[in-house]
């Protein structure tokens, strides 16, 4: 870890931690490269948060950085706000129109975190009654929102100036690499535990949440990676949630799935770094722990293209051996020629028809002309795997 990862992962800490940061480290921090590295991982509100509270007890920031904090707080607020307004009227809708509905992801766990709008989110998941899709669908429009893509398990709306829902149909894709998970999740509904506040509000029981959690954090770690958030609510949800369900019972079925030491490894790493804020400073990791930190604060909330590549390349090939050639040609076609599903996303012909696939993927190919460099780095990257 660099100095910098290190006052960002303190700073998160005492931001979870409700501790007031100290002041004497205060005078070593790096502030702009502070919250240029939280930018990255989507948890820059909470490190500024806990600068915030240490500013009002003791004035240490500069006055330009002190209204930098303030705007990235304010602004995230003002974005919850706006975002839980508009979610609470769709929610009223859903219970009249008979539409049943479970809050998921960032939705379902925000309140895991100890301040209003500390958790960062860029849209609002939601999974829905299948069979509704069209008055779904319908409904969204209606409200102003451009419904940009209905492949998958999701519906994805948005409407200037950032709302994001996506209305989920499953909790996990069909693909073979997640099929143990997919399996699990398919019958879910039959242990949904109704919210008595609304007509057709659900939710996950504890012990599926903290499952669903750790599992969709394991799809993005082995996609492109994950940033340090994988971090913070696997710690804060077995925190705050933990006495609602069965660790054991939980790694029985993360057994099943083939994810046990990644479940394991994010529990030990996140309470090496987040049990106690001024930890991060001396903390031990062993080489496993050291490997996912170190992966994990590449990655930030995007993850990266050399992770995307020697992943998928790990999939294709499907049994741990070195990487074959025929494999590598694989990827490439691949790439070349998404699935259906994929193109659906990206071409809004597509989408409008399957018939228009072929000039889909001509398009797609002309395009590739303009993005030398991404591809130049894909290619260098296959060659080195």
């Amino acid at each position: 870890m660099t100095k910098t990862e290190k006052d960002l992962i303190y700073l998160i800490s005492c931001g979870i931690n409700k501790v007031t940061p100290s002041f004497h480290r205060a005078g070593e921090f790096d502030i702009s490269a502070i919250l240029e590295s939280g930018t990255k991982h989507r948890i820059v509100v909470a490190a500024a948060m806990a600068l915030s509270e240490l500013d009002r007890e003791q004035k240490f920031l500069s006055e330009a950085d002190a209204s930098r904090i303030s705007y990235i707080i304010n602004r995230n607020k003002v974005k919850v706000t706006l975002f839980d307004t508009e979610i609470e009227q769709q929610f009223h809708a859903l219970d009249e129109m008979g539409i049943f509905y479970v809050p998921v992801k960032g939705l379902a766990i925000w309140d895991i975190y100890p301040e209003y709008a500390m958790r960062e989110m860029s849209d609002y998941d939601i999974l829905y009654d299948k069979s509704k899709r069209s008055e779904l669908i319908r409904f969204m429009v209606s409200r102003g929102y451009d419904h940009y893509f209905n492949v998958g398990i999701e519906d994805a709306f948005h409407k200037k100036p950032f709302y994001n829902f996506e209305y989920h149909i499953s909790l996990i894709p069909k693909k073979p690499y997640l099929q143990n998970i997919y399996d699990y999740f398919s019958d879910f509904d039959k242990r949904l535990i109704k919210d008595p506040a609304a007509k057709m509000k659900y939710r996950l029981s504890d012990l599926d949440q903290y499952i669903y959690i750790t599992s969709h954090s394991w799809k993005h770690y082995s996609g492109r990676g994950c940033g340090l958030k994988a971090l913070t609510d696997d710690y804060l949800f077995r925190k705050h949630r933990g006495a609602g369900f069965s660790e054991h019972e939980a790694d029985a079925v993360f057994e099943k799935f083939g994810i046990l030491s990644f479940a394991e490894l994010i529990r030990r790493l996140s309470d090496k770094l987040f049990s106690d804020p001024e930890s991060v400073y001396d903390v031990r990791l062993e080489e496993d722990e050291n490997e996912m930190l170190s992966y994990i604060l590449d990655s930030g909330i995007s993850g990266t293209r050399k992770n995307f590549v020697k992943n998928t390349l790990r999939q294709l090939q499907g049994d741990g051996s070195k990487i074959k050639t025929s494999t590598k040609l694989r990827f490439v076609f691949s790439r070349l020629f998404p699935p259906l599903d994929e193109m659906r996303r990206e071409s809004r012909l597509v989408k409008a028809s399957p018939l228009f696939l072929p000039i889909g993927y001509v398009v797609r190919l002309i395009s590739a002309i303009f993005k030398k460099d991404s591809i130049s780095e894909e290619l260098d990257l296959l060659k080195k795997s």
